[in-house]
């Protein structure tokens, strides 16, 4: 990606190709989206200028919590992915933990007049699992948008 320095939709899109072809290697890997919240808000407010700086602050945090363990993606215009390698038996709610701490973090050191933040939904693909790659990535989705719904007076008040 131009912007971000992440790899980009196409490189997700052969990703998954070669996890769909090649379905034992897909135990214990992680399907993680990310949508940033108020990014329009942003944009409406302070200019796109500023809304490319949010998008990119994004991806430094997307990246330094999972780079390590596996490949960061901007997959659309606020929209974030990550596919990696996932050892835990968990739910994925550390994954999320995680997460919502390197956007504190930022947000503590930074002297924007707005706070950033994302919402994220994980599906864990377990090397016994049956669902095609399609319906764990629908689930992943899914899981975004009821984590979406769960939080909206959390995800206003970090807004500007």
């Amino acid at each position: 990606d131009c912007l971000t320095g992440l790899a980009n939709r196409r490189s997700f899109d052969e990703y998954l190709v070669g996890l769909e072809e090649a379905p034992d290697a897909r135990g214990n890997t992680a399907l993680l989206f990310m949508d940033l919240n108020g990014l329009k808000h942003v944009n409406d407010q302070f200019g796109h200028n500023v809304g490319d700086e949010q998008i990119i602050a994004a991806a430094r945090c997307i990246e330094s919590a999972f780079s390590e363990m596996g490949t960061c993606y901007r997959i659309g215009g606020d929209e974030f992915a990550c596919i990696m390698h996932y050892e835990s038996r968990g739910d994925g709610s550390e994954v999320q933990k995680d997460i919502n701490t390197r956007f504190v973090e930022y947000n503590q050191s930074s002297e924007k007049p707005y706070n950033i933040t994302v919402c994220a939904g994980i599906h864990i693909l377990e090397s016994f699992e049956t669902v095609t790659l399609q319906e764990a990535l629908t689930q992943a989705d899914e899981k975004l948008y009821e984590f979406k719904k769960k939080r909206p007076k959390e995800v206003a008040k970090n807004l500007p």
